[in-house]
């Protein structure tokens, strides 16, 4: 019996705060489009700069039929 696991996409980004939220909007939509969910999301500042960085993994949504 073969597993398959879940495709994830896992991304890291640096920028401005609202350019970090403008592309977390952005990848939202993509998500919702592609049957993906974002698993898991960690946004923090770098030291006391401006710069952000966030991390993201998005797994796909798969129909297990029984």
């Amino acid at each position: 019996m073969t597993t398959n696991k879940a495709h994830r996409i896992r991304l890291k980004i640096s920028g401005g705060i609202d350019h970090i939220q403008k592309f977390y909007e952005a990848v939202e939509k993509f998500a919702k489009f592609e049957s993906f969910e974002i698993t898991y999301t960690k946004t923090k500042q770098r030291f006391n700069t401006p710069l952000w960085d966030m991390n993201l993994e998005l797994t796909e949504i798969e129909d297990r039929k029984s």
